[in-house]
């Protein structure tokens, strides 16, 4: 998980990411440099953490910015990567719903709708309206390079 100032959702991004389903998982909670309260709340909810999950806590001494995936990938040691910013909510059954598709249909990227929610966290509906799985071939895919 990805945070930078987001004090006012990471402590339900957290919450929810060490609740996922999936076993054995590794979890990075990673702060960019945050001037707020994030990374203290990380702290918090790592803390109170017992479940199964290997949690790795991060904060970076000074902001980097884009590179900061970068760092999460160097502290990963999984086969599989589920990226999470310090604002996702995600439901307890994603990473175990992307790794078995993952394993089942023997790709190399597999992503994961969001339903929207204002600042509020009403929803506000799917990101995609996609209903059912979807594969998409590689050459559909817009790949940005920076």
């Amino acid at each position: 998980m990805i945070c930078y100032q987001q004090e006012k959702y990471v402590r339900e991004a957290v919450v929810a990411a060490l609740a996922q389903e999936c076993e054995p998982l590794e979890i990075i909670l990673s702060d960019d440099c945050s001037t707020d309260f994030t990374f203290s709340i990380i702290e918090e909810e790592s803390a109170k953490y017992s479940g199964p999950h290997n949690v790795i806590i991060n904060r970076n001494s000074s902001n980097l910015g884009i590179e900061h995936l970068n760092k999460i990938m160097s502290l990963a040691s999984g086969d599989f990567v589920v990226i999470a910013h310090g604002d996702d909510v995600s439901m307890p059954n994603r990473t175990r719903r992307m790794v078995e598709t993952w394993i089942d249909k023997k790709v190399s990227l597999v992503s994961s709708n969001a339903i929207i929610v204002d600042s509020n966290s009403h929803p506000l509906g799917k990101f995609s309206k996609e209903e059912a799985d979807k594969e998409i071939p590689l050459k559909e895919i817009n790949f940005i390079t920076w």
